[in-house]
């Protein structure tokens, strides 16, 4: 099956690619738009302006989406959204991005293929992708990482020499780095507990170890005892008030 066929066939969804990626103002650029709303130097002129930018910027991004189209692959041309398929499968598959449109760009001999920098802008205009993609590179560093440990599990030690198997650690640790950057389940974690050291103990031992610290410290006991009887001389005046 070539490429054409390929990315026809991954194009096929409960839901057309166009609406399951539409053009849409980014959850953070919303979120900065209503914080500036509610603040103190907030200009009615100012916000009309920005949010005027913004519409004719997310217009221009809708009608490029709709209209402008990719390739020759295999004498076929395609759109932004059979594209963002395509792309999420691969990726999905553990093939990175960038090999991706490596790889679509040597089938495309006399014509133009997104570079990663469009795909990313992509991934900013149409959240829904770019939480798709997310997951996909998630999906991704899983492989990866499974890969890695299998490597490892497949090889023949007894067999191989010291160069490869300085060869064979460098490809496991290589894609070990990789899935940890792509999938957080694959990162080192240092797991920090926090307990309560009086979690457990009985009032008259927490009494115990407070009297043996004041023992052992006399100037925090002095200084104990002078708080609490200001507190004392405090609330006898408030009672006879």
């Amino acid at each position: 099956m070539d490429d054409a066929d390929n990315i026809k066939e991954w194009n096929r969804s409960v839901l057309p690619p166009d609406k399951r990626f539409p053009v849409r103002t980014p959850n953070s650029t919303v979120a900065t738009i209503n914080k500036a709303r509610y603040s103190m130097n907030y200009d009615p002129a100012v916000h009309n302006r920005v949010l005027a930018r913004r519409k004719r910027m997310l217009e221009a991004e809708r009608k490029a989406s709709e209209e402008r189209t990719w390739g020759p692959i295999d004498d076929c041309m395609f759109n932004r959204f059979e594209l963002m398929e395509y792309l999420l499968t691969k990726v999905s598959s553990g093939v990175s991005l960038p090999k991706v449109l490596e790889e679509l760009t040597r089938a495309c001999t006399d014509g133009v293929i997104p570079d990663l920098m469009m795909v990313r802008g992509w991934c900013r205009f149409h959240p829904d992708f770019g939480h798709a993609m997310a997951i996909a590179e998630e999906i991704r560093g899983e492989i990866l990482g499974e890969q890695s440990l299998q490597d490892l599990l497949d090889a023949d030690a007894t067999g191989m020499s010291r160069e490869e198997l300085g060869l064979l650690k460098m490809q496991t640790d290589a894609k070990a780095k990789a899935a940890a950057r792509k999938n957080a389940s694959f990162q080192d974690k240092t797991v920090v507990e926090h307990k309560d050291p009086n979690e457990g103990q009985s009032l008259e031992d927490m009494e115990k170890r407070l009297a043996d610290l004041l023992k052992a410290h006399p100037a925090i006991a002095a200084s104990v005892a002078g708080k609490l009887s200001h507190r004392g001389d405090d609330d006898a005046e408030v009672v006879s008030e």
